[in-house]
């Protein structure tokens, strides 16, 4: 999550890449300097070790989770509202 209003981000633009068009890094704030050449180094490492397809399976999860509480959410008042109105009839 971006904080603030100013941060420090490298665009990478992506060449005949099926599969990418672009990519951004976010700096983080720190009182150190760095080379150019020490940036594109980290940043090469992280896109050949990291494992990408992380976030967007976690992303699919929670929608899946909140989906899930949502429906039994309703279920438990409809079944709430049900049990009140029979109350009511048979008193």
């Amino acid at each position: 999550m971006l904080k603030g209003c100013q941060k420090s981000v490298i665009f990478v633009k992506g060449k005949e890449n099926e599969l990418f068009e672009e990519a951004y890094f976010v700096m983080k704030d720190t009182e150190r300097a760095h080379s150019t050449a020490d940036i594109i180094a980290e940043a090469r490492r992280i896109i050949e070790t990291e494992d990408m397809s992380a976030s967007p399976v976690s992303v699919k999860l929670n929608r899946k989770k909140k989906l899930i509480c949502f429906c039994i959410g309703a279920l438990v008042t409809c079944l709430l509202w049900a049990g009140a109105m029979l109350f009511n009839l048979f008193m």
